[in-house]
């Protein structure tokens, strides 16, 4: 019996030394079943990642672009995740929602985020490829890891044969509720884009006395492209009556000439 224990736990340090337990605040809750295991990504995959990662020193897309994803920090500060493309973008705010830094990173396609414990960090999580990676306000990237490979954990108590850590990880960074400092925020009015990835067009705070206050109003999807294509075109037509005009001129002129008598200018000669 105390042979199987001490093969137990040596097979679980080994574990842990092998993946390294990169864990994020939102990847470590609830009981040791549910810790999420991960390992250490390629180099390769991890110098793409830093690589295409870069600072935003405007606010950009808040109030325009749809929101995917967000988090609140216990002293209040709003993060909102954006996506365009395969481009994913990062704004923080304060609790008036004034710009104080933002990131943009080219890779994946969905993300969600969550602030670490510290309330200092923001880690992302990329259901796709089970990827994890930490954000920090100086805009250093670091803490670059994925959901373990069952190869690393089979025959452990991490054993991921018995339970989904990628829809662990989703449920805990999939959030549209959050609370901080007596406020609670709410994603809502939720849309989908022509691929069915999901987004909201509203964020919202309500206090504790039930007054909400509308941070965030987006367009629906589509509108902004909407109207700019209607704005080309208007640009278009007035350029078309325009030379139309032109040319009705232009034409109007000489046909009043070639019409005109060949001495009606020399005053007739007698």
């Amino acid at each position: 019996m105390i042979g199987k224990r001490i093969t137990a736990i040596a097979l679980l340090i080994i574990t842990v030394l092998l993946t390294g337990q990169l864990y994020a605040w939102a990847q470590n809750e609830g009981d040791e079943k549910t810790k999420i295991p991960t390992e250490e990504l390629a180099s390769r995959q991890s110098a793409y990642l830093k690589n295409n990662f870069r600072p935003i020193e405007k606010n950009r897309d808040s109030g325009v672009a749809p929101i995917m994803c967000f988090d609140v920090s216990a002293d209040g500060r709003i993060a909102c995740g954006y996506k365009s493309g395969n481009k994913g973008s990062v704004l923080v705010f304060d609790r008036e929602m004034s710009f104080l830094y933002g990131f943009e990173l080219v890779y994946g396609s969905e993300f969600y985020i969550r602030w670490d414990e510290s309330g200092k960090d923001i880690t992302l999580y990329y259901p796709e490829s089970e990827i994890f990676l930490t954000v920090t306000p100086e805009l250093e990237l670091h803490g670059i890891c994925k959901i373990a490979s069952e190869e690393k954990t089979e025959g452990t108590e991490l054993d991921s044969q018995t339970t989904d850590y990628a829809a662990i990880a989703l449920e805990r960074f999939k959030i549209t509720e959050a609370t901080a400092e007596g406020m609670s925020y709410r994603l809502s009015e939720p849309t989908a884009d022509s691929s069915g990835r999901e987004y909201y067009l509203r964020l919202t705070a309500t206090d504790a006395l039930g007054e909400e206050t509308v941070l965030v109003q987006a367009p629906p999807l589509g509108s902004i492209g909407r109207a700019l294509t209607a704005v080309m075109f208007a640009v278009i037509g007035a350029f078309a009556v325009y030379f139309a005009a032109v040319e009705l001129i232009r034409y109007r002129g000489s046909r009043r000439k070639a019409s005109s008598p060949k001495g009606a200018s020399d005053g007739g000669d007698n």
